[in-house]
């Protein structure tokens, strides 16, 4: 089972967030394969990983000691740079996944008959399909994706896979027994869902791709201006570029 439940932690890291209305809408109309990514869309949670991902931005600016003394000065100052980097971030995010979008659909329609993605799609519709995403989300940390960052190595799947480990554990910790019975259930009623597990791989490497996605020069721009207006608000006698 940790294999299938593998799999559905890495599709629901790869579903970009969105208003649980518009995807009512859509479901009815959309293919088959569509449907599991529309299905997640509804539940899938950016927060916690961009969270993640501050935290990491906030440890690393404690270690400057010129940062730090602006802290110092300052006081809050690194936390009103995460305040204003967290929407870009968001937007980032949001902006690779859709646009990821269509070869992740493709994985699905290279492994799965129409009447298979359908029964995938039903058990993330499903009480213990939402309780599952949920629990995967609340407990991913991309620590080791995060880990390569101020080096020369480059995200790759093994880096993905082993956060995904971590969640999936992590999400299965958070069970209780009732629910593990009624997960067990609902996939021995589903065995569509298994065959996920070989598309893992390709998610992961998917998602390493995502991983590298460069900034546009909107959003480089974008983070020059947010710390730039931070410093001024902390300091308005410093003249402005």
């Amino acid at each position: 089972m940790r294999c299938v439940l593998l799999a559905f932690a890495a599709l629901a890291m790869v579903a970009e967030p969105c208003a649980a209305q518009e995807v009512a809408s859509a479901q009815t109309a959309a293919a088959p394969y569509e449907r599991i990514y529309d299905t997640l869309i509804a539940q899938a949670d950016d927060r916690p990983a961009i969270e993640a991902g501050l935290d990491w931005m906030v440890k690393e600016l404690a270690k400057n000691p010129d940062m730090a003394a602006v802290e110092a000065a300052y006081p809050g100052v690194t936390e009103k740079l995460r305040a204003a980097f967290r929407p870009i971030m968001t937007g980032y995010s949001q902006r690779v996944k859709l646009a990821y979008r269509p070869r992740m659909v493709a994985l699905f329609q290279a492994e799965l008959t129409e009447a298979e993605a359908a029964e995938v799609a039903e058990f993330y519709a499903s009480p213990i399909g939402h309780r599952l995403v949920a629990g995967i989300v609340d407990s991913y940390r991309p620590d080791a994706v995060l880990g390569t960052l101020g080096t020369d190595q480059r995200v790759d799947a093994a880096d993905v896979e082993q956060d995904l480990n971590s969640a999936t554990a992590g999400m299965l910790h958070g069970l209780s027994a009732a629910e593990t019975a009624e997960l067990y259930r609902e996939l021995a009623a589903r065995p569509a869902v298994a065959k996920l597990v070989p598309v893992v791989p390709r998610i992961a490497a998917l998602r390493a791709e995502m991983e590298e996605e460069p900034m546009t020069a909107k959003e480089e721009a974008a983070i020059e201006a947010a710390v730039e207006e931070v410093f001024a608000s902390i300091e308005p006698s410093r003249p402005r570029k």
